[in-house]
């Protein structure tokens, strides 16, 4: 959830939350506090829990679940727009990743979208809700 973080102020200032998924795309998103409580957990266990775990919040959601989280936290309309592909290393490069970090997010999209990629049976839920975390990141940024 926290890769949003970085489009709260172009989100308020714009009405629009830009994004290389589809708009309707539904892929995990785990709130960075359930991950540390997640973390906190198999450092404290009596016994090693070996192998990945693979963390999600309580649902997963798409750009349009994100921007509407946006447009209730800041109590104005705000709409997901997905970016061309061919626009995706320009873009990039305007955040400032170098051309290997662009190369490296544009394939991690690529893989994302495919959904070829391999997912431990287990799924650890987080508790904290899209629309929570993003309320909270709206409080943070307002003080």
């Amino acid at each position: 959830m926290s890769n949003w973080d970085g489009y709260l102020d172009a989100v308020r200032q714009s009405g629009e939350l830009a994004t290389f998924y589809p708009v309707d795309f539904r892929l995990p998103m785990v709130a960075p506090q359930d991950i540390g409580q997640l973390a906190a957990r198999l450092l404290t266990a009596p016994t090693v829990e070996r192998g990945p775990h693979f963390a999600e919040g309580p649902a997963r959601y798409c750009p349009a679940d994100v921007a509407a989280a946006f447009s209730a936290a800041l109590d104005q309309p705000v709409r997901a727009v997905q970016l061309p592909r061919a626009q995706w290393p320009a873009t990039l490069r305007g955040m400032g990743f170098s051309e290997a970090a662009t190369e490296s997010f544009v394939a991690m999209t690529d893989l994302t979208l495919q959904g070829d990629f391999p997912r431990p049976e287990a799924t650890e839920r987080g508790h904290t809700t899209l629309q929570a975390y993003v309320q909270a990141l709206v409080q943070r940024a307002a003080r």
